[in-house]
């Protein structure tokens, strides 16, 4: 299972990157927060990935996320088959 953020699509890269900065402030300030130590993260063509140790930490994060940013609301929870 994995959390991932949509990043915008266009203007060369320039709109996904800025998104892309924005989101990693956010998870940046929720994995110090929460003490969060085993993650992982990955970039997929226009997606940000977050993998969480323990299937409970997507739990927590469901009920804890507060992102500051417009970008870091756009996020799903996938479970590849």
């Amino acid at each position: 299972m994995y959390i991932e953020f949509r990043l915008p699509s266009g203007a060369g890269g320039a709109a996904a990157g800025m998104a892309l900065g924005q989101i990693r402030k956010d998870l940046e300030t929720w994995i110090q927060k929460y003490s969060i130590q085993n993650y992982r993260t990955k970039i997929h063509k226009y997606t940000y990935r977050l993998s969480l140790s323990d299937s409970k930490a997507y739990t927590h994060f469901a009920l804890t996320w507060e992102p500051r940013h417009t970008a870091s609301k756009n996020f799903s929870f996938v479970n590849p088959k």
